[in-house]
């Protein structure tokens, strides 16, 4: 029997060791108990134990929760493992709307339009919770198929700009963080342009003199090759870079192991 196996039946039976027959009771044999599989003995054991009236229901109810708990970590790797992966894929969404004040944006339409694929392909969704009367309160909530669920949350009042109406300015500033607590909840970074082919000889925008400086880092970190990792994002020198390959780059370096100091 091994030692997990062990400490669980022990923990649901207690130690009968020391127990005391009593001179007028009738105990029943105890059976052999059926062999627990590897994969799940914690599971196996609980689902034995729920059909035996010996069983101590406070050891039971702990043992309960300790495969909650068991149950939950997994999801929650699951879920940023998912989320790694999408984000990996993701590029910056371009800002194809124009606001009140000329500044530029990515609404989401865009957002939706160069997201929901990539999540949708690693098990994950996103959806909103609002709450009002008072400031209006927006909660984007990323949840993964395993079940575990991450949530972000803004509040603001009612954009009562442009001569809009009570309910367009409820709707208005529900739509804005939307848009803002979707960002911040899967990390999503917005760019002018399409890698400069939204103009005609337009060029990229490259990375700044920080970017190009953390992937050097991450490369010496990691003790990974610069001519594969260019090579993997489509980029001629690490300086070139455009905004989506520093992204692709950075999100497959930061999950390589560091290299192990010598000593």
């Amino acid at each position: 029997m091994d030692t997990l196996t062990h400490a669980t039946e022990e923990a649901a039976y207690g130690d009968f060791s020391s127990a005391q027959p009593s001179p007028v009771a009738i105990v029943e044999p105890r059976q052999e108990p059926a062999p627990l599989g590897h994969e799940a003995p914690l599971l196996a054991l609980i689902s034995r134990a729920a059909s035996d009236p010996r069983v101590d229901m406070d050891k039971f109810e702990r043992l309960l929760a300790m495969q909650e708990k068991l149950e939950a970590r997994a999801a929650q790797i699951a879920f940023n493992s998912a989320l790694a992966d999408a984000k990996s894929e993701i590029e910056p969404i371009v800002r194809n709307a124009t606001g009140h004040n000329d500044k530029k944006f990515a609404d989401l339409s865009a957002i939706s339009k160069a997201v929901d694929h990539i999540l949708a392909k690693n098990g994950l969704t996103y959806r909103w919770r609002t709450n009002q009367p008072g400031p209006i309160s927006v909660t984007c909530i990323v949840s993964h198929k395993d079940g575990h669920s991450e949530e972000n949350t803004l509040s603001g009042p009612p954009d009562k700009t442009g001569n809009k109406n009570d309910v367009q300015a409820i709707g208005s500033t529900q739509k804005y963080l939307m848009r803002y607590t979707l960002e911040g909840a899967l990390g999503l970074s917005t760019t002018n342009d399409d890698d400069g082919r939204a103009g005609i000889g337009k060029p990229a925008s490259a990375i700044t003199a920080d970017q190009v400086a953390e992937i050097e880092n991450l490369i010496d970190e990691t003790d990974s090759e610069t001519t594969g990792m260019l090579k993997y994002v489509g980029a001629a020198s690490i300086e070139g870079m455009t905004e989506a390959q520093f992204v692709k780059a950075r999100a497959v370096l930061v999950r390589k192991p560091k290299k192990v100091a010598a000593a």
